[in-house]
């Protein structure tokens, strides 16, 4: 039920303001960013061990 009306709310709204798509997206973009690209990467710097501040580790900090 709450889809239903979430999916009908959203597509009121989209066609009442024509620039929802894309703050829509830049919202969905900013909540898929740490599932994608953050915890990924500090998963993989804790399990493997990498030190801090090494060559390696700035490389993975950056690219998050």
């Amino acid at each position: 039920m709450w889809r239903i009306v979430y999916v009908i709310f959203t597509t009121m709204f989209a066609m009442l303001f024509p620039v929802f798509n894309g703050v829509l997206g830049l919202i969905g973009a900013a909540s898929f960013w740490p599932l994608t690209v953050y915890f990924p990467i500090e998963m993989y710097i804790s399990q493997a061990k990498i030190g801090s501040f090494s060559l390696k580790w700035f490389g993975l900090k950056t690219l998050s």
